[in-house]
C-alpha cells in the first residue's frame, strides 16, 4: 500500500513539474511574441524618412506604412535565445542571489528558438541572414535589422519578466533594449523599457 502512495505522489509530483515547465515556455513565447510583434516593426534603420519628410510627422507615419505594406521588408532572427545575467538587473539591489527571497527570478535555460511558436509579423522572417559581411552593410535595401532575443526570466511567482532584444542594422546601427513585463488580467504587458547600448 505505501509503495501504491508513493508512487501515485512520484506521478503528481512529476506531472506538476511538466505543468510548470509548459506554463513557463508558453509565457515565454507569449512575451516574445509580443515584443517581436511591437518592437520589430518599429525599430532599424527603415525608420529613418528621406530628407524630404520630417522625423516624426504624419507624412513619416505614411511613409513607414507603405514600407511595412509593401511587403517587400524583411528581418531576421538569430536561432538561439541568449541567457541573461540576472545580477546585471538587481546588482544595486541585492548584494547576492541569497537575498532575492520571493523576488528571486527563474533562470530558464539558453536553448534554441521553437520558430513553430512566433508569430507571423507584417514584415517577413528570413531563414539566413542576407548580408554580404558581419557588419550588415552590404544588405538588400529592404532588410530592416538582425536581432538577438533573450530568454525570459520569471519572478517565482509568475507576475514580473525581463527580456532583452538586441538589433544590429549595420557596422554603425543598432540598439539593445531591456524590457520589464508585468502580467495584468492575465495577459503580458510591457511595463518599461530602457536603452542599454546604442550605435
Amino acid at each position: 500500500m505505501k509503495k501504491i502512495l508513493f508512487n501515485i505522489y512520484l506521478v503528481f509530483i512529476i506531472s506538476l513539474f511538466l505543468q510548470c515547465e509548459e506554463n513557463i515556455e508558453k509565457d515565454s513565447y507569449e512575451i516574445i511574441n509580443l515584443i517581436l510583434m511591437e518592437k520589430v516593426n518599429a525599430y532599424g534603420k527603415k525608420i529613418f524618412p528621406p530628407k524630404s519628410i520630417t522625423f516624426g510627422s504624419k507624412n513619416h507615419e505614411k511613409f513607414n506604412d507603405s514600407l511595412i505594406n509593401s511587403g517587400k521588408l524583411s528581418y531576421y532572427l538569430v536561432p538561439n535565445f541568449f541567457k541573461l545575467d540576472t545580477l546585471k538587473y538587481y546588482q544595486k539591489k541585492y548584494n547576492s542571489v541569497q537575498e532575492w527571497g520571493d523576488d528571486q527570478y527563474l533562470i530558464v535555460e539558453t536553448n534554441p528558438i521553437n520558430f513553430s511558436k512566433i508569430n507571423k509579423l507584417k514584415i517577413k522572417r528570413l531563414e539566413k541572414l542576407p548580408c554580404k559581411n558581419n557588419f550588415i552593410d552590404n544588405c538588400n535595401e529592404d532588410f530592416t535589422s538582425e536581432f538577438v532575443i533573450s530568454n525570459v526570466i520569471f519572478n517565482k511567482k509568475g507576475t514580473k519578466a525581463y527580456v532583452e532584444l538586441n538589433f544590429h542594422c549595420g557596422g554603425m546601427c543598432g540598439q539593445g533594449i531591456k524590457f520589464e513585463l508585468k502580467r495584468i488580467n492575465n495577459k503580458w504587458k510591457i511595463t518599461d523599457e530602457k536603452l542599454l547600448w546604442i550605435s
